[in-house]
């Protein structure tokens, strides 16, 4: 469990570097007024695909500590509920994409944004109790 717990610890700097970079891609493409570039896309699936990832990661692991939890219990449940608003808002991209490329790309920055939105939420205010370190490893 604990090199679970260092990837799942890790990975969010991945996953901020992901959400950064699709949401200069759309931001790009939604003030030049213009479609998502492949690249874009690219980057898009990426990002939802290294979430999915995470919290399945994250899953197991409070699956494999739900004895040992203990105060941090709630913390815990509270931090997974926000990331899977988080991964199921970026699931729901597809329903959103549909439209002129302006709209995609609106659509896809408001989305994509959203999503860092609740998991910075999910990591700082949701997850810490008061004195816990966050970027502790």
């Amino acid at each position: 469990m604990d090199i679970l717990t260092t990837i799942h610890s890790h990975d969010r700097w991945i996953i901020f570097l992901l959400g950064a970079a699709a949401f200069v891609f759309c931001l790009a493409a939604f003030l030049g007024k213009k479609a998502l570039s492949k690249t874009a896309f690219f980057v898009l699936r990426l990002y939802v695909l290294t979430m999915t990832l995470q919290f399945v990661i994250g899953l197991v692991l409070l699956i494999g500590r739900w004895d040992d939890a203990g105060v941090m219990l709630r913390h815990r449940l509270e931090h997974a509920f926000c990331m899977l608003l988080a991964l199921t808002v970026l699931h729901m991209r597809g329903k959103w994409s549909k439209g002129s490329p302006f709209a995609t790309a609106r659509n896809m920055m408001l989305v994509v944004l959203t999503s860092i939105i609740l998991v910075v939420l999910g990591i700082t205010v949701v997850s810490m109790p008061k004195g816990v370190n966050i970027f502790g490893m």
